[in-house]
């Protein structure tokens, strides 16, 4: 099972894209983007093509109040600066916030981490904006399927 999949679970219903072309169009097409509440991305996505899709998301007056959350999900090297760059220019274009999956499961375990997933995919749904990066009071309880990969 994918992160994401794992992090939204039957608390959401969600579309998955693949291609810059395919999210674009889930948008695009009238009424499309009244019914999407959120977007999240992955740094990742479509051969890191993330920027991309948020410049789209914030061109278009309907798809400009979504909130959209970029995520690093893959497990991976990256200087702090690196990371310090993607948050400023996440944020620079629009994104309400940026989540580092696998820094957030080194340190509390890949259940917890995807507890604040999820927590944070409600923040932003009722609140239009991100927690703050600390994780205290979350609850760790939430059960999350077995057999999560990172993609």
């Amino acid at each position: 099972m994918h992160i994401a999949q794992a992090a939204a679970g039957d608390f959401f219903d969600t579309k998955f894209c693949s291609s810059l072309e395919e999210a674009e169009a889930s948008l695009r097409f009238p009424g499309s983007a009244e019914e999407v509440d959120l977007i999240a991305c992955g740094l990742h996505f479509d051969d890191g093509r993330m920027y991309e899709l948020l410049r789209f998301a914030r061109s278009n007056e309907k798809t400009r109040p979504i909130p959209f959350l970029c995520v690093k999900l893959l497990k991976g090297r990256m200087t702090p600066s690196m990371l310090d760059s993607i948050r400023a220019s996440s944020e620079m274009l629009g994104a309400q916030g940026f989540l580092h999956f696998p820094e957030i499961a080194s340190r509390h375990g890949e259940h917890a981490a995807l507890v604040i997933f999820r927590k944070t995919l409600y923040d932003l749904l009722e609140e239009g904006k991100c927690p703050s990066n600390t994780y205290e009071g979350i609850h760790f309880s939430e059960s999350i399927p077995e057999g999560i990969r990172h993609a």
